[in-house]
């Protein structure tokens, strides 16, 4: 738990966003998606509950070249925008981004 993040805040859905670039990352690099897949801890760390977490991870395998495809994408973007969502994790961005709308 985390003093400085409200119940308000918490009343948002963290997004943990999984991704590799290619599907032979995905098959030969299984740990790196794991790790991926383990942020989810981080926002229940952070005071999240498990109900309010969504994993993103129909994005795997396909390259961010593009948007074209990545639906998961898509989704956290029009979320962000929509300011529907408080807490975005993403192994790509290094940190945890705390998106400081609404």
């Amino acid at each position: 738990m985390n003093p400085k993040i409200s119940e308000q805040q918490k009343s948002k859905p963290a997004y943990i966003y999984v991704r590799q670039s290619t599907l032979a990352q995905a098959r030969h690099h299984q740990e790196s998606t794991e790790r991926q897949f383990a942020l989810r801890q981080k926002a229940l760390e952070l005071g999240w509950s498990e109900p309010s977490t969504r994993i993103l991870d129909r994005d795997l395998g396909i390259s961010g070249a593009h948007t074209t495809g990545r639906t998961d994408f898509k989704t956290l973007v029009a979320d962000v925008l929509a300011a529907t969502l408080h807490l975005w994790i993403s192994s790509r961005v290094l940190q945890t981004k705390a998106l400081r709308c609404g």
